[in-house]
């Protein structure tokens, strides 16, 4: 049989190219309270970030690194506080870098581009802040 050209698209490399997301993308983030003490919090998505795609993300954050969890749709990494520690609480958490993953874990099933576009989203409308106390959400 005579060769046959390849139905799947190649890249200059010879690599074939996937139709849709091509591995997975682990998004790091912390919450650190008034104290410095820190809890870490990590879910990775579908597909694997480009560098415009992080440059897109670090843009949309506030001041490049601060986002609110909640409206993006990651699971919230705070401390539970005593009255004690009251003023030691706010709503932000910190971007803290992103890195090739094993498998996506994001509940949405989101891409890492669908993830990026509702950081962007939040964003433009403006972080919503509340106060948290004595670890629950008012």
């Amino acid at each position: 049989m005579a060769d046959q050209a390849s139905s799947c698209p190649t890249e200059a490399s010879g690599q074939s190219i996937a139709a849709g997301p091509v591995g997975f993308t682990l998004f790091s983030y912390m919450y650190r309270d008034a104290s410095n003490y820190k809890q870490h919090g990590e879910i990775s998505f579908l597909g694997t970030i480009t560098e415009d795609e992080e440059a897109r993300l670090e843009a949309a954050l506030d001041e490049g690194e601060y986002f609110i969890a909640t409206q993006v749709r990651v699971p919230e990494v705070f401390f539970e506080y005593g009255e004690d520690s009251a003023e030691d609480h706010h709503c932000w958490h910190e971007y803290s870098g992103v890195e090739p993953a094993m498998a996506a874990t994001d509940p949405f099933n989101r891409t890492i581009s669908q993830f990026i576009d509702e950081v962007v989203t939040a964003s433009v409308a403006g972080w919503q802040e509340f106060e948290q106390k004595l670890g629950a959400l008012v």
